[in-house]
């Protein structure tokens, strides 16, 4: 899959000037680790994972991790804040968890795709809504639920979060710490 195919899915009327976006595209590379954007940094770029999963967190004054989402092959992410006026910093850091090849494209460049075609635009508020019900989502799920469920909720949604990322990444990401995440998993296991 393509960053394209996150706008134009097989069997939807063609996009105007695809091409534009096309030769706007920049491929990029990440080791395991390695960031993508930190924490004050102003990316300018849509992101859109073709292989691999990048993290996105916060981190608290005292330095501790939170896991805002886990972006998966298939799926883009941004820094908003860079559409601010004026922009503002990017208020978390994106990590490649694994190897990772990203395709970025200028949000600038979306943005007037979408101000001259309303196809464009039409594609761009999907995209923005899918982010936007998957965000609710999981505040839902860290606000209402308790953390067995919570534990549960998400492996659902997202059985391979179990395999691919770190203890302490998907404590974090439900909102525990990685002791008690490991006694949920035991007495998951016990009860089963």
């Amino acid at each position: 899959m393509k960053l394209i195919d996150a706008f134009q899915p097989q069997g939807a009327a063609p996009l105007p000037e695809v091409e534009r976006l096309q030769s706007e595209v920049r491929p990029s590379a990440h080791a395991r680790r390695e960031a993508i954007f930190r924490l004050g940094d102003m990316p300018a770029d849509l992101f859109f994972v073709r292989e691999g999963l990048v993290k996105l967190e916060y981190a608290t004054a005292s330095g501790q991790a939170r896991v805002r989402d886990f972006v998966e092959e298939g799926r883009v992410f941004a820094a908003l804040e860079s559409l601010q006026e004026p922009p503002a910093p990017v208020t978390y850091t994106a990590v490649a968890l694994e190897p990772t090849v990203l395709e970025r494209v200028p949000l600038a460049v979306l943005m007037q795709l979408g101000q001259q075609h309303p196809a464009w635009a039409y594609r761009l508020s999907l995209l923005l809504l899918e982010t936007a019900r998957n965000r609710a989502a999981h505040e839902q799920r860290l606000l209402t639920l308790p953390a067995l469920e919570r534990y549960a909720a998400v492996l659902a949604q997202r059985p391979w979060l179990e395999t691919r990322v770190r203890q302490y990444e998907l404590a974090a990401y439900i909102g525990l710490t990685p002791v008690s995440l490991s006694r949920l998993r035991s007495r998951a296991c016990a009860s089963s």
